[in-house]
């Protein structure tokens, strides 16, 4: 079924900033996500439009991101023609903090890209949503196996450990300690964390994050209180009842278009049938990052709400 051209309302038009080397993944996303009046802006004279509605291109970032767009997409590291967004901290706090951004690029400043890739942007897809909603609220999570695996040039292991973060903090609430390991090994491009958390009331879980691997992979593997097994990707569920009795299965898939994931993304984002996550507490999330990153050097177990204080988000 074909569905309605989406646009933000009253909320402001989507906006995409590209380059030259960017435009065909630009136009897929437009076509893909069916946007209707988006914005586009980029920092090359010479850069295709993205369509028969593009209009004028903004060649300023700065002068984009003052339309209060309903959602950012950025496929470039340019504000302008010379210099770069991750050199101007204020332009990312502003990006950070104000404007929902997902950011899609090759090769980003792996600082940067921690604060200005939308945190938790995978929470209100349709797996993650049935996950949610199979626990429900008579049930809860007591152990969770999490990967996050990016390949190069989609952002730094810390990114890749915060995806896995949002989620067991959804899921089981922030931890009380953690113990984490940096692994080292004969590929020098390959970072990989392993960390082990541990809840109240008895309960635990286990991330492996890791950049420089082939493909993206983003993973749960859940045990419920009741007996219940989940895994979930974005690509599906698998959701098996204490009786072994199978209630749910879905096609995972282990690699997604970026096209269609940022078009999926800014789908979701846009309809207004859909109801958002629970606010995140993107503090406690910070905080439980620094923690696992502090063991990891020091080899020493950490708990998270003792650095809470020193984290500014």
């Amino acid at each position: 079924m074909t569905q309605p051209r989406r646009s933000s309302g009253a909320e402001g038009p989507v906006a995409i900033w590209y380059d030259a080397a960017t435009a065909v993944l630009g136009g897929a996303i437009v076509e893909r996500a069916e946007l209707d009046n988006p914005v586009f802006g980029s920092p090359d004279a010479g850069a295709p439009g993205l369509g028969a509605g593009s209009g004028s291109i903004e060649r300023d970032l700065r002068v984009l991101a003052d339309t209060s767009p309903a959602a950012l997409v950025l496929l470039s590291d340019r504000v302008d023609s010379t210099s770069r967004v991750f050199d101007d901290r204020s332009l990312v706090d502003h990006l950070a903090k104000e404007i929902p951004v997902l950011a899609s690029l090759e090769a980003p400043s792996a600082a940067a890209w921690d604060r200005i890739s939308l945190l938790g942007a995978h929470r209100d897809a349709p797996s993650y949503r049935s996950v949610r909603e199979a626990i429900g609220t008579e049930d809860a999570a007591r152990t969770v196996v999490a990967i996050s695996a990016r390949p190069d040039g989609t952002g730094s292991a810390r990114a890749a450990l915060l995806d896995a973060l949002v989620s067991l903090h959804d899921l089981m609430g922030p931890p009380e300690r953690v113990d984490a390991a940096r692994l080292s090994g004969t590929d020098s491009a390959r970072v990989e964390f392993v960390a082990h958390l541990r809840f109240a009331d008895d309960r635990a879980a286990t991330i492996h994050a890791s950049v420089g691997g082939p493909v993206f992979r983003r993973e749960l593997t859940i045990t419920t209180r009741s007996g219940a097994l989940l895994r979930v990707d974005d690509g599906g569920l698998d959701w098996v009842s204490p009786s072994s009795e199978v209630i749910e299965r879905r096609e995972h898939r282990q690699e997604i278009d970026r096209a269609d994931a940022i078009a999926a993304w800014l789908t979701r984002r846009l309809d207004p049938r859909l109801t958002p996550p629970d606010p995140l507490d993107a503090a406690a999330v910070h905080a439980t990052a620094e923690a696992v990153l502090l063991s990891a050097r020091t080899g020493d177990p950490e708990r998270p709400a003792a650095l809470t204080a020193r984290i500014g988000v």
